[in-house]
């Protein structure tokens, strides 16, 4: 339910029934953060104004590491993950279909988790220690 590295065997694990819901529905909002992340740091950069958008989250949403690098990590997690991740949200949006629910959003998290996983550059040769791509903005100019 968690990265291992850090925390390693004591990174959190679900074993009941339940646990392929929670954690689908978790996925929802962790890898649609990552997608909205990319979409939105990749546009503001065209415009030139990525600073400007994360001084505002930063404004918006203290504490949130949005002044210290979080869309670098946000980021590099879709590089390293980026695959499987998409897979994993097809999987969300089929729980949805199932429920009766709109999978639009879902399918659509998982567009563009697959298409930076796609992303012919080197990218995670690019990832620091801590899983970021600080370089981001050079790295992915041409997206």
């Amino acid at each position: 339910m968690a990265p291992v590295p850090p925390q390693g065997i004591r990174v959190p694990m679900l074993l009941d029934g339940r646990a392929s819901a929670i954690k689908l529905c978790r996925s929802i909002m962790i890898k649609g953060m990552e997608a909205m992340c990319v979409q939105s740091m990749l546009a503001a950069k065209q415009f030139g104004v990525d600073d400007r958008v994360l001084a505002s989250l930063a404004a918006s949403f203290p504490g949130m590491g949005w002044d210290t690098g979080y869309e670098s990590y946000l980021i590099g997690r879709v590089v390293e993950h980026g695959q499987r991740r998409s897979e994993e949200m097809r999987e969300a949006a089929a729980m949805l279909d199932g429920l009766g629910m709109s999978s639009e959003l879902a399918n659509a998290i998982a567009d563009v988790q697959q298409a930076l996983a796609e992303r012919p550059a080197p990218l995670v040769e690019a990832l620091d220690e801590k899983g970021r791509l600080p370089q981001w903005r050079t790295l992915l100019k041409s997206a």
